[in-house]
């Protein structure tokens, strides 16, 4: 994802900041830890949810094409296709 955590340790807390590799700034405000959790958790799922759909019709088509998604070719017939 190129993204690293940068920390600014004060005397009473530390604070997070989220720096992308990329673009080579930061791409969140300083937060707690409770607020980077959550922010790259959100992260993390939009580029799950991204990823999904992306790929889900390229592999439902060679599901059809071939009996499998996999890119290593067919699948032998199990006890199911019977």
């Amino acid at each position: 994802m190129g993204y690293v955590i940068h920390t600014c340790k004060r005397a009473t807390n530390t604070k997070f900041r989220i720096w992308c590799t990329v673009t080579d700034s930061y791409v969140t405000k300083e937060m707690d830890e409770k607020e980077l959790r959550e922010t790259e958790l959100n992260m993390r799922l939009e580029h799950t949810v991204a990823e999904y759909f992306r790929e889900i019709d390229e592999r439902i088509e060679r599901a059809v094409r071939n009996g499998t998604s996999s890119r290593h070719g067919t699948r032998q017939n199990l006890y199911w296709d019977l």
